[in-house]
């Protein structure tokens, strides 16, 4: 997607679609600020931005071997 067309911040419902994470996994990460987000009223948002450079943390080099 066209980054001018890629929204600023997105519900965890469409975090769960974006990044293919089960919502209910999303939810419990959130109430446990695993990762940056923010709530506005009742609403939990992320910025996509913020969420892919979180998770890149936890990327595992396929060459250095084992888990």
């Amino acid at each position: 997607m066209p980054e001018e067309l890629r929204p600023k911040l997105i519900n965890l419902r469409q975090l769960s679609i974006y990044s293919n994470i089960p919502l209910s996994t999303l939810r419990r990460w959130a109430s446990e600020r695993r990762f940056p987000l923010y709530k506005i009223s009742s609403r939990v948002m992320v910025q996509i931005d913020e969420f892919d450079n979180w998770l890149e943390e936890y990327k595992i080099n396929p060459y250095e071997g084992g888990l």
